[in-house]
């Protein structure tokens, strides 16, 4: 994969440790340009859902 700069890098998922509000447990996300890219889920059980990408337009309904 070639990288073209700055705005390739913010792009670049960055894993990151979150402290889990249930048990304290850590859980490890994966951020892009500042917003959660998946679900993490705890071994606990506790779900850290993903984040809408900026600018998403909802879907009509």
């Amino acid at each position: 994969m070639m990288s073209f700069g700055c705005i390739d890098k913010n792009k670049t998922p960055v894993p990151e440790e979150r402290t889990c509000p249930q048990c304290g447990g850590e859980i490890e996300v994966f951020l892009s340009m500042g917003q959660i890219m998946e679900d993490a889920v705890c071994d606990c059980g506790y779900v850290i859902k993903a984040q809408e990408p900026l600018g998403a337009m909802p879907e009509a309904q």
